[in-house]
Protein backbone atom coordinates (compact mmCIF):
# COMPACT_ATOMS: atom_id res chain seq x y z
CA UNK A 1 0.00 0.00 0.00
CA UNK A 2 1.08 3.66 -0.35
CA UNK A 3 2.48 4.69 3.07
CA UNK A 4 1.04 8.18 2.15
CA UNK A 5 -2.16 7.43 1.85
CA UNK A 6 -3.99 5.94 4.91
CA UNK A 7 -6.26 2.96 4.37
CA UNK A 8 -9.57 5.05 5.08
CA UNK A 9 -8.80 7.86 2.37
CA UNK A 10 -7.87 4.69 -0.21
CA UNK A 11 -11.36 3.59 0.59
CA UNK A 12 -13.07 6.89 0.08
CA UNK A 13 -10.92 7.59 -2.89
CA UNK A 14 -11.92 4.13 -4.12
CA UNK A 15 -15.88 5.09 -3.49
CA UNK A 16 -15.50 8.55 -5.19
CA UNK A 17 -13.91 7.21 -7.92
CA UNK A 18 -11.13 9.55 -7.80
CA UNK A 19 -8.53 6.94 -6.96
CA UNK A 20 -5.61 6.61 -8.95
CA UNK A 21 -4.32 3.42 -10.71
CA UNK A 22 -1.46 3.32 -7.86
CA UNK A 23 -4.08 3.98 -5.23
CA UNK A 24 -6.92 1.48 -6.66
CA UNK A 25 -4.18 -1.31 -6.53
CA UNK A 26 -3.05 -0.59 -2.82
CA UNK A 27 -6.68 -1.06 -1.89
CA UNK A 28 -7.74 -3.66 -3.68
CA UNK A 29 -4.53 -5.79 -2.05
CA UNK A 30 -5.73 -4.21 1.42
CA UNK A 31 -9.24 -6.57 0.75
CA UNK A 32 -7.13 -9.45 -0.32
CA UNK A 33 -5.20 -9.44 2.81
CA UNK A 34 -6.46 -11.25 5.72
CA UNK A 35 -4.41 -8.63 8.47
CA UNK A 36 -6.21 -5.64 6.74
CA UNK A 37 -9.94 -7.09 5.39
CA UNK A 38 -11.63 -6.69 8.80
CA UNK A 39 -10.79 -2.45 8.61
CA UNK A 40 -12.05 -2.61 5.45
CA UNK A 41 -15.45 -4.59 6.36
CA UNK A 42 -15.59 -2.05 9.74
CA UNK A 43 -15.18 1.13 7.06
CA UNK A 44 -17.78 -0.26 5.04
CA UNK A 45 -20.34 -0.73 8.26
CA UNK A 46 -19.40 2.80 8.96
CA UNK A 47 -20.69 4.29 5.88
CA UNK A 48 -23.75 2.54 5.83
CA UNK A 49 -24.15 4.43 9.05
CA UNK A 50 -23.51 7.34 7.89
CA UNK A 51 -25.56 7.11 4.36
CA UNK A 52 -28.09 5.57 7.63
CA UNK A 53 -28.24 9.15 9.10
CA UNK A 54 -29.09 11.24 5.77
CA UNK A 55 -32.27 12.03 5.35
CA UNK A 56 -34.07 11.02 1.54
CA UNK A 57 -32.49 7.92 1.50
CA UNK A 58 -34.16 5.08 -0.03
CA UNK A 59 -33.89 1.67 2.61
CA UNK A 60 -33.33 -1.68 0.99
CA UNK A 61 -36.20 -4.28 1.23
CA UNK A 62 -35.78 -6.58 4.11
CA UNK A 63 -34.95 -9.86 1.77
CA UNK A 64 -31.70 -7.57 -0.50
CA UNK A 65 -30.06 -6.47 2.61
CA UNK A 66 -30.52 -10.24 4.04
CA UNK A 67 -28.70 -11.63 1.18
CA UNK A 68 -26.28 -8.76 1.01
CA UNK A 69 -25.43 -9.53 4.86
CA UNK A 70 -25.43 -12.93 4.90
CA UNK A 71 -22.95 -12.85 1.73
CA UNK A 72 -20.59 -10.71 4.07
CA UNK A 73 -20.62 -12.23 7.26
CA UNK A 74 -20.54 -15.96 5.79
CA UNK A 75 -17.86 -15.39 3.47
CA UNK A 76 -15.10 -18.31 4.89
CA UNK A 77 -12.11 -16.46 4.76
CA UNK A 78 -13.17 -13.90 7.60
CA UNK A 79 -11.09 -13.79 10.31
CA UNK A 80 -13.43 -12.32 13.15
CA UNK A 81 -17.26 -11.35 13.68
CA UNK A 82 -18.25 -8.62 11.61
CA UNK A 83 -18.31 -5.59 14.29
CA UNK A 84 -21.47 -3.64 15.42
CA UNK A 85 -22.49 -0.45 15.17
CA UNK A 86 -24.00 1.67 17.69
CA UNK A 87 -26.73 3.95 16.13
CA UNK A 88 -28.15 7.61 17.93
CA UNK A 89 -30.72 5.38 19.72
CA UNK A 90 -27.83 3.48 21.23
CA UNK A 91 -29.18 0.08 20.58
CA UNK A 92 -26.64 -2.60 18.70
CA UNK A 93 -27.55 -3.30 15.56
CA UNK A 94 -26.15 -5.13 12.65
CA UNK A 95 -24.92 -2.92 9.68
CA UNK A 96 -27.34 -4.42 7.40
CA UNK A 97 -30.26 -2.63 9.40
CA UNK A 98 -28.80 0.90 8.47
CA UNK A 99 -27.88 -0.28 4.98
CA UNK A 100 -29.24 2.81 3.09
CA UNK A 101 -28.71 2.00 -0.68
CA UNK A 102 -28.42 -0.91 -3.46
CA UNK A 103 -24.72 0.69 -4.36
CA UNK A 104 -23.28 0.22 -0.76
CA UNK A 105 -24.20 -2.97 -0.65
CA UNK A 106 -22.75 -3.29 -4.41
CA UNK A 107 -19.52 -1.84 -2.92
CA UNK A 108 -19.49 -4.43 0.08
CA UNK A 109 -20.05 -7.31 -2.00
CA UNK A 110 -17.34 -6.20 -4.51
CA UNK A 111 -14.75 -6.11 -1.83
CA UNK A 112 -15.44 -9.19 -0.53
CA UNK A 113 -15.33 -10.64 -3.66
CA UNK A 114 -11.52 -9.03 -4.58
CA UNK A 115 -11.28 -10.67 -0.29
CA UNK A 116 -11.77 -14.04 -1.79
CA UNK A 117 -9.13 -13.92 -4.07
CA UNK A 118 -10.64 -13.97 -7.65
CA UNK A 119 -9.29 -10.73 -8.38
CA UNK A 120 -5.59 -9.18 -7.94
CA UNK A 121 -5.39 -5.23 -8.49
CA UNK A 122 -8.22 -5.47 -10.94
CA UNK A 123 -11.10 -7.28 -12.19
CA UNK A 124 -9.69 -10.40 -14.06
CA UNK A 125 -9.88 -10.90 -17.48
CA UNK A 126 -11.46 -13.65 -19.13
CA UNK A 127 -8.75 -16.41 -19.02
CA UNK A 128 -7.79 -17.50 -23.02
CA UNK A 129 -5.67 -20.74 -23.54
CA UNK A 130 -3.69 -21.37 -27.21
CA UNK A 131 -3.12 -24.30 -28.83
CA UNK A 132 0.00 -24.75 -31.30
CA UNK A 133 0.67 -27.58 -33.68
CA UNK A 134 3.93 -27.98 -35.31
CA UNK A 135 5.02 -28.87 -38.81
CA UNK A 136 3.14 -32.22 -39.55
CA UNK A 137 0.69 -32.27 -36.48
CA UNK A 138 -2.79 -31.98 -36.32
CA UNK A 139 -4.99 -30.98 -33.72
CA UNK A 140 -8.63 -31.15 -32.74
CA UNK A 141 -10.27 -28.58 -29.92
CA UNK A 142 -13.49 -28.55 -28.05
CA UNK A 143 -14.45 -25.02 -27.27
CA UNK A 144 -16.69 -24.35 -24.12
CA UNK A 145 -20.00 -23.66 -26.48
CA UNK A 146 -19.10 -27.67 -27.65
CA UNK A 147 -17.78 -25.89 -31.10
CA UNK A 148 -15.09 -27.93 -32.39
CA UNK A 149 -11.85 -26.73 -34.43
CA UNK A 150 -9.61 -28.67 -36.05
CA UNK A 151 -6.01 -27.39 -36.82
CA UNK A 152 -3.97 -27.99 -39.53
CA UNK A 153 0.15 -28.35 -39.45
CA UNK A 154 2.32 -25.08 -38.66
CA UNK A 155 -1.17 -23.60 -36.93
CA UNK A 156 -2.54 -21.73 -33.66
CA UNK A 157 -5.45 -20.93 -32.07
CA UNK A 158 -6.05 -18.36 -28.66
CA UNK A 159 -9.51 -19.06 -27.63
CA UNK A 160 -10.94 -18.38 -24.07
CA UNK A 161 -11.52 -20.51 -21.37
CA UNK A 162 -15.44 -19.80 -21.19
CA UNK A 163 -17.09 -17.28 -24.33
CA UNK A 164 -18.47 -14.54 -22.74
CA UNK A 165 -20.04 -11.53 -23.82
CA UNK A 166 -21.90 -10.66 -26.60
CA UNK A 167 -19.66 -12.53 -28.71
CA UNK A 168 -17.48 -16.15 -29.19
CA UNK A 169 -14.27 -14.93 -30.04
CA UNK A 170 -11.26 -16.54 -31.10
CA UNK A 171 -7.99 -15.67 -33.07
CA UNK A 172 -6.34 -18.42 -35.72
CA UNK A 173 -2.87 -17.76 -37.21
CA UNK A 174 -2.37 -20.71 -39.93
CA UNK A 175 -5.55 -22.82 -40.70
CA UNK A 176 -8.38 -24.21 -39.08
CA UNK A 177 -11.61 -25.97 -39.59
CA UNK A 178 -14.68 -24.54 -37.60
CA UNK A 179 -17.61 -26.22 -36.80
CA UNK A 180 -19.89 -24.33 -34.91
CA UNK A 181 -22.54 -25.00 -32.48
CA UNK A 182 -25.42 -22.77 -33.05
CA UNK A 183 -26.28 -19.11 -31.02
CA UNK A 184 -27.94 -17.03 -32.99
CA UNK A 185 -27.42 -13.94 -29.86
CA UNK A 186 -23.99 -14.35 -29.53
CA UNK A 187 -21.99 -14.89 -33.11
CA UNK A 188 -19.02 -16.82 -33.59
CA UNK A 189 -16.32 -14.64 -34.19
CA UNK A 190 -12.81 -15.74 -35.95
CA UNK A 191 -9.76 -13.42 -36.28
CA UNK A 192 -7.22 -14.15 -38.76
CA UNK A 193 -4.78 -12.06 -40.12
CA UNK A 194 -6.76 -9.08 -41.61
CA UNK A 195 -10.11 -10.49 -42.00
CA UNK A 196 -12.73 -11.14 -39.41
CA UNK A 197 -15.34 -13.96 -40.40
CA UNK A 198 -18.48 -13.82 -37.96
CA UNK A 199 -20.84 -17.00 -38.14
CA UNK A 200 -23.80 -18.01 -35.89
CA UNK A 201 -23.65 -21.83 -36.44
CA UNK A 202 -22.58 -23.13 -39.64
CA UNK A 203 -18.98 -24.62 -40.73
CA UNK A 204 -15.88 -23.70 -42.87
CA UNK A 205 -12.42 -23.19 -43.06
CA UNK A 206 -10.01 -20.61 -42.72
CA UNK A 207 -6.61 -20.48 -44.28
CA UNK A 208 -4.48 -17.35 -43.12
CA UNK A 209 -0.60 -18.16 -42.98
CA UNK A 210 1.64 -14.82 -42.35
CA UNK A 211 4.06 -15.99 -44.74
CA UNK A 212 1.50 -16.51 -47.12
CA UNK A 213 0.31 -12.90 -47.38
CA UNK A 214 -3.51 -14.01 -48.17
CA UNK A 215 -5.79 -15.28 -46.46
CA UNK A 216 -9.06 -17.46 -47.64
CA UNK A 217 -12.34 -18.48 -46.10
CA UNK A 218 -14.36 -21.50 -47.37
CA UNK A 219 -18.42 -22.61 -46.08
CA UNK A 220 -19.41 -25.86 -46.42
CA UNK A 221 -22.42 -25.11 -45.21
CA UNK A 222 -24.64 -22.19 -43.89
CA UNK A 223 -23.15 -18.79 -44.26
CA UNK A 224 -20.66 -16.46 -42.73
CA UNK A 225 -19.74 -12.85 -43.12
CA UNK A 226 -16.42 -11.88 -43.79
CA UNK A 227 -15.08 -8.11 -43.31
CA UNK A 228 -11.43 -6.88 -43.48
CA UNK A 229 -10.21 -5.29 -40.46
CA UNK A 230 -8.38 -2.51 -41.75
CA UNK A 231 -10.65 -1.21 -44.29
CA UNK A 232 -14.09 0.17 -43.41
CA UNK A 233 -14.97 1.81 -46.75
CA UNK A 234 -15.52 -1.57 -48.42
CA UNK A 235 -18.77 -3.81 -46.86
CA UNK A 236 -18.84 -7.15 -45.27
CA UNK A 237 -18.91 -9.88 -48.08
CA UNK A 238 -21.21 -13.26 -47.14
CA UNK A 239 -19.97 -16.07 -48.09
CA UNK A 240 -22.70 -19.16 -48.70
CA UNK A 241 -22.09 -23.13 -48.84
CA UNK A 242 -19.34 -23.96 -51.34
CA UNK A 243 -18.01 -20.49 -52.09
CA UNK A 244 -14.39 -19.76 -51.45
CA UNK A 245 -13.75 -15.69 -49.73
CA UNK A 246 -9.83 -14.67 -51.07
CA UNK A 247 -7.79 -12.01 -50.45
CA UNK A 248 -4.51 -11.43 -52.01
CA UNK A 249 -2.29 -8.37 -52.03
CA UNK A 250 -5.67 -6.54 -50.92
CA UNK A 251 -7.69 -7.47 -54.31
CA UNK A 252 -10.42 -10.07 -52.98
CA UNK A 253 -12.50 -12.05 -54.82
CA UNK A 254 -15.35 -14.67 -54.60
CA UNK A 255 -15.75 -18.18 -56.62
CA UNK A 256 -17.48 -21.32 -56.31
CA UNK A 257 -15.35 -24.41 -55.16
CA UNK A 258 -15.79 -27.91 -54.29
CA UNK A 259 -15.41 -27.66 -50.36
CA UNK A 260 -14.20 -31.29 -49.73
CA UNK A 261 -11.29 -30.39 -51.97
CA UNK A 262 -10.42 -27.22 -49.41
CA UNK A 263 -9.90 -29.48 -46.34
CA UNK A 264 -8.37 -32.52 -47.85
CA UNK A 265 -6.30 -31.72 -45.59
CA UNK A 266 -8.24 -33.26 -42.63
CA UNK A 267 -8.20 -36.55 -44.39
CA UNK A 268 -4.15 -36.39 -44.79
CA UNK A 269 -4.02 -35.33 -48.19
CA UNK A 270 -2.21 -33.19 -49.97
CA UNK A 271 -4.60 -32.06 -53.08
CA UNK A 272 -3.00 -28.99 -55.39
CA UNK A 273 -5.27 -28.00 -58.34
CA UNK A 274 -3.65 -25.81 -60.81
CA UNK A 275 -1.51 -24.39 -57.48
CA UNK A 276 1.57 -22.00 -57.99
CA UNK A 277 4.58 -24.03 -56.89
CA UNK A 278 5.73 -21.51 -54.80
CA UNK A 279 2.40 -22.03 -52.86
CA UNK A 280 3.47 -25.83 -53.23
CA UNK A 281 6.09 -24.96 -51.40
CA UNK A 282 5.30 -23.53 -48.48
CA UNK A 283 2.01 -26.15 -47.92
CA UNK A 284 5.49 -29.35 -48.07
CA UNK A 285 7.18 -27.12 -45.87
CA UNK A 286 4.38 -27.05 -42.92
CA UNK A 287 3.39 -30.85 -43.44
CA UNK A 288 7.03 -32.14 -43.63
CA UNK A 289 8.61 -29.72 -41.17
CA UNK A 290 11.43 -29.40 -43.66
CA UNK A 291 12.41 -26.05 -45.68
CA UNK A 292 12.13 -25.95 -49.85
CA UNK A 293 14.41 -23.34 -51.31
CA UNK A 294 13.79 -22.31 -54.88
CA UNK A 295 16.96 -21.34 -56.36
CA UNK A 296 14.92 -19.93 -58.94
CA UNK A 297 12.18 -17.56 -58.26
CA UNK A 298 10.61 -18.12 -61.74
CA UNK A 299 9.97 -22.00 -60.42
CA UNK A 300 7.07 -20.42 -58.24
CA UNK A 301 5.38 -19.52 -61.38
CA UNK A 302 5.01 -23.22 -62.61
CA UNK A 303 1.82 -25.07 -62.13
CA UNK A 304 1.09 -27.91 -60.55
CA UNK A 305 -1.79 -30.39 -60.30
CA UNK A 306 -1.74 -33.81 -58.44
CA UNK A 307 -2.84 -35.36 -54.82
CA UNK A 308 -0.16 -37.00 -52.32
CA UNK A 309 -1.68 -39.09 -49.38
CA UNK A 310 0.84 -40.71 -46.81
CA UNK A 311 3.47 -40.23 -49.30
CA UNK A 312 6.94 -39.65 -47.83
CA UNK A 313 8.80 -35.82 -48.71
CA UNK A 314 11.27 -37.73 -51.05
CA UNK A 315 7.83 -39.35 -53.50
CA UNK A 316 6.30 -36.22 -53.39
CA UNK A 317 9.45 -34.38 -54.80
CA UNK A 318 10.50 -37.00 -57.20
CA UNK A 319 6.59 -36.89 -58.64
CA UNK A 320 6.85 -33.18 -59.07
CA UNK A 321 10.59 -33.66 -60.78
CA UNK A 322 8.42 -35.50 -63.49
CA UNK A 323 5.34 -33.22 -63.35
CA UNK A 324 7.98 -30.19 -64.46
CA UNK A 325 11.68 -29.29 -65.26
CA UNK A 326 12.98 -29.24 -61.72
CA UNK A 327 15.61 -31.29 -60.07
CA UNK A 328 15.97 -31.15 -56.43
CA UNK A 329 18.56 -31.55 -53.68
CA UNK A 330 17.86 -32.59 -49.86
CA UNK A 331 20.27 -31.34 -47.11
CA UNK A 332 20.47 -30.50 -43.60
CA UNK A 333 19.17 -26.85 -44.24
CA UNK A 334 16.53 -28.42 -46.80
CA UNK A 335 15.47 -29.19 -49.71
CA UNK A 336 16.76 -27.16 -52.74
CA UNK A 337 14.95 -26.90 -55.97
CA UNK A 338 16.39 -26.06 -59.22
CA UNK A 339 15.14 -25.32 -62.53
CA UNK A 340 14.11 -23.31 -65.71
CA UNK A 341 10.86 -22.29 -64.43
CA UNK A 342 7.74 -21.75 -65.96
CA UNK A 343 7.84 -18.32 -67.12
CA UNK A 344 5.01 -18.32 -69.37
CA UNK A 345 2.41 -19.82 -67.50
Amino acid sequence: MNPKVPLSQLYQKFLAGTATREEFSAYLSQVKDPATADKILELIAREWDGQFRKKNIKRLSASEIDKAYEHIVSHPRRSSPLPFITTPKKKRVRPYLVAASVVLVMIAALSIYWFNGDHVGEPAAVSSLEKRTIPGQQATITLSDGSMVMLNAASKLVYPAQFKGRTREVTLEGEGFFEVIPAAKQPFVVRSGNLITTASGTAFNVKAYPEDGMAEVAVQKGQVSVARINDRTSKPTIVTANMLYRINNKVANLKPVTFTDQVAWRDRTLLFKVTPFSEVAKTLSRWYGTKIILDNEAIGNCKITGQFRYESLENVLKMLEHAVNITYEITEGGVRVNGEGCVGE
